[in-house]
This record gives C-alpha cells, sequence and structure tokens, in this order.
C-alpha cells in the first residue's frame, strides 16, 4: 500500500509529522480495508508517535 511506503520513508528520514499525517490518513480511508493491512497502517502510526515523543524502537 502506498501509505506504508510513505510511513516507513518519513520515519527513515526523521520527518515524524509528516509519518504521522500519512498514517492518519491511511487510518481514515480503511474502512474497506482488509484486517491485515489495516494493522500494518495502524503499527506504522504507533511507530512515528512513538519515535515523536523522542523514544527510540529498535
Amino acid at each position: 500500500m502506498a501509505y506504508n511506503f510513505l510511513i516507513q520513508n518519513s520515519i527513515k528520514a526523521n520527518d515524524l509529522n509528516k509519518a504521522e499525517e500519512y498514517a492518519k490518513a491511511a487510518l481514515e480511508i480503511s474502512r474497506g480495508m482488509d484486517i491485515e493491512d489495516f494493522q500494518m497502517e495502524r503499527y506504522y502510526s504507533l511507530a512515528g508517535i512513538y519515535l515523536k515523543n523522542g523514544k527510540m524502537i529498535r
């Protein structure tokens, strides 16, 4: 899914505000998604929020 790519690249570039925006947009359109895709979008959303709060994910 395109949002996964955008979220991953934003997190890698440390542009956490953009990552969070993409994650929120992905969640808004997720009603018709497969549950696995939805869970991946949610994971990246949470990862972006986690990093934005100054914590590292390893």
